[in-house]
């Protein structure tokens, strides 16, 4: 579950380097001006950046849950494995 998590945010961040990319070849074609692309590409920046910050501060909290799960059951192994 989490791996498609992590899968779908690159594929997020991935899509918005592609518009980006995109906006700055049609800049070259003469289509859109610097100032338009530029604008617009700090626009697509600043709404990839919050919803990164979004989904790892959930995904965080996960980890951290995890960590302390696992932890807790790696202790509690080599507890038993010292008594056997």
């Amino acid at each position: 579950m989490k791996a498609e998590i992590y899968q779908t945010l690159a594929q997020l961040n991935s899509g918005f380097q592609q518009v980006t990319e995109s906006l700055k070849k049609l800049e070259s074609e003469g289509v859109m001006s610097d100032r338009y692309v530029h604008k617009h590409s700090v626009k697509l920046a600043e709404i990839s950046a919050t919803i990164n910050m979004h989904v790892l501060t959930k995904l965080n909290a996960r980890e951290t849950e995890d960590k302390d799960h696992y932890g807790k059951m790696h202790v509690t192994a080599e507890t038993q494995e010292q008594t056997d």
